[in-house]
């Protein structure tokens, strides 16, 4: 996964695809622990995109505390 040109809506729909595979039983028993790891990155990516997002609305919305 490249994080830096993914997208956050990419990175969504990478999240629910893994999940849906993971629900559904079609991940095999092997490639589990990677495909958590996989998750977790993209998590933690999502939440980055976020919490960035919102500094920057922060700094629109409240120019003088920045």
């Amino acid at each position: 996964m490249e994080e830096k040109k993914l997208t956050y809506e990419q990175a969504i729909t990478q999240l629910e695809q893994l999940a849906q595979q993971m629900e559904q039983g079609s991940v095999p028993i092997d490639e589990l622990a990677t495909k958590l790891r996989e998750a977790q990155n993209l998590i933690k990516f999502c939440r980055e995109q976020l919490t960035d997002a919102d500094k920057s609305v922060q700094k629109i919305l409240n120019p003088e505390e920045a």
